[in-house]
């Protein structure tokens, strides 16, 4: 479905039903839409979105976290369905006073991104973007987009930006998603939200 550019209005023309569906169709299109928001307000080893919801084209979910172990930074894992075999590759790249590269093939999670640890300054959490296209189809092996201003692990330097691409060799819906460390556990205040976006059939 493409966008529709609504004509201008003028004064005492009626709003009429065929205008008001091209409204919502372009708004349930287009808009995404909070489904659900986790704040933790106890350390946790794993944040697990289950079941996901249904009727959306894609998901996008917001991470701000930090991670109790004692370092400086700790890596963000994720699973799809609870997968825990060797179905999964990923790319990533960070850019920062130089630029690098990592990737893997067949293992039993996607690295996202890293999160600052307990020694980290005070205050430093690291947010990342997870974006999950077409979760629902059973056509299609699943891909992720991962964008990370990454965390600074001291006052004033190491500042980057890390892009992640992510695959998981299923073409099963997506049910859930399981996020958890490496090592140590989600500080309190680490906060996991999931948007919609798309309704399926518009």
């Amino acid at each position: 479905m493409a966008f529709t550019v609504l004509p201008d209005k003028a004064s005492g023309d009626v709003f009429t039903e065929s205008l008001w569906d091209s409204i919502k169709d372009d708004l349930n299109f287009g808009v995404m839409r909070p489904v659900s928001d986790t704040v933790l307000s106890v350390a946790a080893s794993s944040v697990n979105l289950s079941p996901l919801p249904t009727g959306f084209q894609h998901l996008v979910v917001m991470v701000t976290g930090r991670s109790s172990v004692a370092a400086t930074s700790e890596n963000v894992r994720v699973r799809l369905n609870g997968d825990t075999g060797a179905n999964y590759d990923y790319q990533s790249c960070t850019a920062g006073s130089a630029m690098t590269a990592a990737e893997a093939y067949a293992t039993n999670q996607v690295y996202l991104a890293g999160v600052p640890g307990s020694t980290s300054p005070a205050g430093r959490f690291a947010m990342m973007e997870v974006w999950l296209p077409n979760y629902g189809s059973t056509d299609n092996q699943k891909s992720l987009l991962v964008t990370n201003p990454r965390f600074r692990t001291n006052t004033t330097t190491d500042f980057a930006l890390q892009y992640v691409g992510g695959w998981w060799r299923s073409s099963a819906a997506v049910t859930s998603l399981e996020f958890s460390l490496a090592s140590g556990q989600f500080a309190v205040g680490s906060r996991f939200t999931l948007y919609g976006l798309g309704v399926t059939g518009v």
